[in-house]
């Protein structure tokens, strides 16, 4: 229920960099997911796309999880839902929520966008993590 309370949330949202955008989607969630963990802050850092590259640069979402979670790289079948899928393309590693088939992130064009798991397969560069708790 958490999930798509938060889904529901978002649907009028528009995109913005470091408020409502593919990062924020996600820490957001593991927020409400996981109250008081010790994720570093990073809602409002940047507020464009020239920072938010800049940040994406020094801020590994992969690095930062494995201090703060028990994680799990998982393989495509066997995703959960809940886990997180990093997409790696054009310098940012775009945060993607996986949910009953579809994955759920913020674009910069369209706001909450959902899309079927079977889309995953036109990236190369894919990484997809369990949250199994928190340290």
């Amino acid at each position: 229920m958490i999930f798509e309370n938060y889904i529901e949330s978002l649907l009028n949202k528009a995109f913005c960099w470091g408020i409502n955008d593919c990062y924020t989607f996600a820490y957001n969630y593991l927020e409400l997911k996981y109250p008081n963990n010790k994720l570093k802050d990073i809602r409002g850092l940047y507020s464009s796309n020239r920072e938010a590259l800049i940040f994406a640069q020094k801020y590994k979402w992969s690095e930062e999880l494995n201090k703060n979670f028990k994680i799990k790289k998982i393989n495509i079948k066997d995703l959960k839902n809940n886990d997180l899928v990093l997409i790696k393309q054009l310098g940012f590693e775009c945060i993607h929520i996986y949910q009953d088939n579809f994955l759920y992130s913020i674009s910069r064009l369209k706001g909450l966008i959902k899309f079927p798991l079977n889309d995953l397969l036109n990236f190369k560069d894919v990484e997809i993590l369990q949250i199994q708790g928190k340290l």
